[in-house]
């Protein structure tokens, strides 16, 4: 017989100056100066209403790419820095993705992270140029899950960072005496983050009673169907969502993979007699010569192929996990006695 016991997881302009009179009057006058003014924020709502957990894509959950219009603007040194700098009233989560602070958003385990941002939560390019210049940056946002422990919730995007563009004739993209700001983007919308609860009990998996003097030399027994169901309070949905703008037309274009992705991992609580194909030792005290077979395929396996990922059809409330057992022979001598195992099995899905 083989015990099999749970263990599972639930598992994105004000110019402030000081003057020193002295004698007479004089005026001091900005450096750089918008040429093409754009609304002072400019909000992109986000394009989906829930969202799951996602096991791949870096645990991304939703990605918007989406392009802001700064208007156009003239320095007089003919450098012009443009900026975007990331600004969070709920501050940062201390995980980095790419070069990215990822920022909190109002449910914990969550955060945003933008493509073009440095470790400074800024980006900085340059243009040179004596007329007016047009900047037309990409967002680039990514929400991930940071946990696996992370619980529903509505997500509200007004939690999320706010990009602030200006331009400045500083290198280092400082907001100085010659920097103007040309607008900032703020995302809109709420998001119902969906986790279903999903739950399995231990099972006991009966592989036969045989006789020692069956097994003569490679023998083995048939495959037990020793197949998991987790049930869930919820059905699965799409676990991953994108939005993209096109350069050239401006039209969005907009993606979600409709399967849930969930991880299995096996643990054999007595070891193996040879793990290259995946095959458990018996609990001390018992029937010798011979080990319990595990396999997905009811063919032979290596233990290492027996952490695997696999798709959960979106709208069902059911993980069927595929797993079989036999008896199999390992010594040329099989002795009689009690042939038990027990095996860990560990269901991620995020």
């Amino acid at each position: 017989m083989i015990t099999i016991a749970k263990k599972y997881r639930v598992l994105t302009g004000i110019l402030l100056g000081l003057a020193f009179y002295l004698s007479g009057a004089f005026q001091v006058q900005a450096a750089c100066t918008v040429t093409e003014t754009v609304p002072a924020l400019q909000t992109y709502p986000i394009p989906f209403n829930r969202i799951f957990p996602n096991v791949h894509n870096n645990n991304t959950l939703l990605h918007v790419d989406r392009f802001i219009n700064t208007g156009a603007v003239r320095c007089s040194s003919g450098t012009i820095y443009f900026v975007v700098k990331v600004e969070s009233t709920l501050g940062t989560t201390g995980t980095f993705i790419g070069n990215s602070p990822v920022y909190k958003t109002n449910i914990d385990g969550l955060g945003v992270y933008f493509d073009m941002v440095q470790s400074n939560g800024m980006a900085i390019g340059s243009t040179i140029s004596s007329g007016s210049v047009s900047h037309l940056p990409n967002t680039g946002m990514h929400l991930v899950k940071l946990t696996n422990t992370t619980i529903g919730g509505v997500l509200d995007a007004s939690t999320f960072p706010v990009l602030s563009f200006y331009a400045t004739e500083s290198s280092s993209g400082a907001f100085n005496s010659s920097a103007v700001q040309l607008t900032k983007a703020a995302a809109s919308g709420v998001i119902t983050y969906m986790v279903p609860s999903c739950s399995a009990g231990d099972k006991d998996v009966w592989l036969g009673e045989h006789a020692a003097s069956s097994f003569t030399g490679s023998s083995t027994t048939d495959w037990v169907d020793a197949g998991l169901v987790l049930t869930c309070d919820m059905a699965f949905g799409n676990t991953y969502s994108s939005q993209t703008e096109s350069y050239i037309t401006g039209n969005l274009t907009s993606t979600t993979r409709a399967d849930n992705l969930y991880s299995v991992s096996l643990d054999a609580v007595n070891g193996f007699i040879d793990s290259t194909r995946g095959i458990m030792a018996l609990d001390n005290g018992g029937a010798t010569g011979i080990g319990i077979q595990i396999s997905r395929t009811q063919s032979e396996q290596s233990w290492s192929s027996l952490s695997w990922i696999a798709e959960n059809q979106a709208g069902a409330n059911t993980i069927k996990i595929p797993l079989y057992a036999r008896y199999i022979q390992t010594n040329s001598t099989v002795t009689s006695g009690q042939a038990n195992s027990k095996l860990i099995y560990t269901v991620q899905y995020k």
